[in-house]
């Protein structure tokens, strides 16, 4: 169980939202979709049937919430589909020893889904309601395995490094180096690269000398931004 507890029970929004049997069809519902769109990790895949997305909806779109959409959350920032989810923790190729650094909390969402299949994550944001709004969710599903921060997701999180995974949620131009130095070697960053009309979506292997870099596919993220948010 990684520590999360039983997610029976979930607050979101400060309203108790219990995992009844549409919200259980609702997760049965979006593993076959990914299934059909490829995704065949059986962790991964129950991992995010075990994780109700009600948990991290604003209440307001709680219909929408296993659509395979974006949607709009705190701090003018949006939630990435559960495909997009799926795809990014499926190409770290993450087992229960890893330890996670995951560059953009948003929801918290990806964080609490990653923590199903590894020993740690730490999670962390630039917007400090949206780490905080993240760290009640977590404290109230039990998720005790994950650290929420608020830091520039340029510079990563030293405290906690060295890191077997990174995922970075938003694109960045270049390699990030700082955060490339936070991986052991060997370990494993996935995050989008390039500029806003050419993205790639790649994963990167820290080794002696240099990088491993492999191409996964064109993605489009939001950039990311360095410093913290002044008043968010």
């Amino acid at each position: 169980m990684n520590g999360l507890g039983d997610y029976g029970q979930l607050m979101t929004g400060g309203r108790e939202a219990r995992a009844d049997d549409r919200d259980r069809i609702r997760r049965a519902e979006l593993v076959l979709a990914l299934r059909a769109r490829g995704v065949s990790d059986r962790s991964l895949l129950a991992a995010m049937e075990f994780v109700s997305r009600l948990a991290f909806v604003d209440p307001r779109h709680d219909e929408a919430a296993y659509a395979d959409v974006p949607l709009p959350i705190a701090c003018g920032q949006t939630q990435a589909p559960p495909s997009m989810i799926a795809r990014l923790l499926n190409a770290l190729d993450l087992t229960p020893d890893h330890k996670l650094l995951d560059v953009g909390t948003g929801s918290g969402y990806a964080a609490a889904v990653a923590a199903r299949l590894v020993r740690s994550v730490t999670t962390i944001d630039r917007f400090r309601g949206l780490v905080e709004a993240a760290r009640q969710r977590f404290e109230a599903i039990g998720a005790d395995t994950i650290i929420c921060v608020q830091a520039d997701g340029l510079d990563g999180y030293p405290a906690g490094a060295p890191y077997d995974r990174i995922l970075v949620t938003g694109s960045l131009p270049t390699v990030p180096g700082r955060l490339v130095q936070q991986l052991k070697l060997g370990g494993v960053m996935v995050a989008a690269i390039g500029p806003a009309e050419g993205q790639m979506l790649v994963r990167l292997t820290r080794a002696d000398g240099g990088e491993r870099i492999e191409e996964l596919g064109k993605v489009r993220f939001v950039p990311m931004v360095a410093g913290l948010a002044a008043a968010l």
